[in-house]
């Protein structure tokens, strides 16, 4: 692939109703770069997703996946199936893009590498007990060493002290035959956590292309009621997949469970293309019907 010659946009989506915000908000800069726009429902009411839909007014193409519970990798799996584009972006739906993002993260994935997004701030930041000081920011990552020797760096998060900002692993834009090559998403990963560092790391472990961290996004904040734990502690269910992801690496296997998803699941999903009514107008002043 010599040029990027259309993008989607992936939102997986199960019961938020922040949706019609982030839609409108992002909608511009998605426009700018003819972007289609996929919108995952993946275990969520069918009736709030549309009433959300309705009020954003923004055209998509809905998938319906009619599951039990949420899960994340398996939306992204089965909207990356439905999406056209040869380039994806993975959006979360609380999440609004800052500045002309998009720029400069397809001039980057066109050249051959993938971008996540580096700084997210919260629309409702916590007072950062840490002062800055001479630190500029602090950096979890996970460091694996091959067979032969080669040391790969994965980072995980990175924490600003200056905005309280941290890093944007899940928000990310590559090649659709990047995302193919490592067999997509890991839908077998449970809860929350990890299922979207398991990627990048594949991604990077594989040898598939290189990571670019640019850009800011705003993160409409919220609290751990809204994420899927699995009934326990968000970071019991992060260590969990991390865990599992971790033995995958030392077995060798690199692959999500995309090609396996799609065959499952795609007799049982729904997908169409979704436009918002025509607006109704009033009547004119001084009009009866009567």
């Amino acid at each position: 692939m010599t040029s990027m010659t259309s993008l989607s946009i992936v939102i997986p989506w199960a019961n938020r109703d922040e949706l019609a915000h982030t839609l409108l908000a992002n909608a511009p800069q998605l426009a700018r770069y003819g972007a289609e726009l996929v919108v995952v429902d993946c275990g969520g009411d069918p009736g709030r997703c549309l009433a959300a839909l309705e009020r954003a007014g923004v055209p998509v193409t809905l998938v319906e996946v009619p599951t039990d519970g949420f899960n994340k990798a398996l939306a992204l799996n089965l909207g990356v199936h439905a999406a056209s584009g040869d380039a994806l972006m993975f959006l979360d739906t609380d999440v609004i893009l800052t500045g002309d993002w998009l720029a400069d993260a397809l001039a980057a994935v066109e050249a051959g590498s993938f971008v996540t997004v580096e700084r997210v701030r919260e629309s409702a930041p916590s007072p950062d007990p840490i002062p800055a000081g001479e630190l500029q920011s602090l950096a979890h990552i996970v460091e694996f060493v091959t067979a032969a020797g080669e040391v790969i760096r994965v980072e995980t998060n990175r924490r600003q002290f200056a905005d309280a900002s941290r890093g944007g692993p899940g928000l990310i834009c590559l090649r659709r035959d990047h995302f193919v090559s490592v067999d997509g998403m890991n839908s077998d990963l449970l809860g929350w956590g990890w299922e979207d560092v398991d990627l990048v790391a594949r991604l990077q472990l594989a040898g598939v292309a290189p990571r670019l961290a640019m850009g800011e996004a705003l993160h409409l904040s919220h609290d751990d009621s809204v994420r899927v734990v699995n009934g326990g502690a968000r970071a019991h269910s992060e260590r969990n997949n991390f865990s599992v992801c971790v033995a995958n690496y030392r077995l060798g296997w690199l692959s999500g469970t995309f090609a396996d998803d799609v065959q499952t699941c795609a007799a049982l999903i729904t997908t169409r293309t979704w436009t918002p009514r025509p607006a109704t107008l009033a009547p004119q002043q001084g009009h009866s019907d009567a």
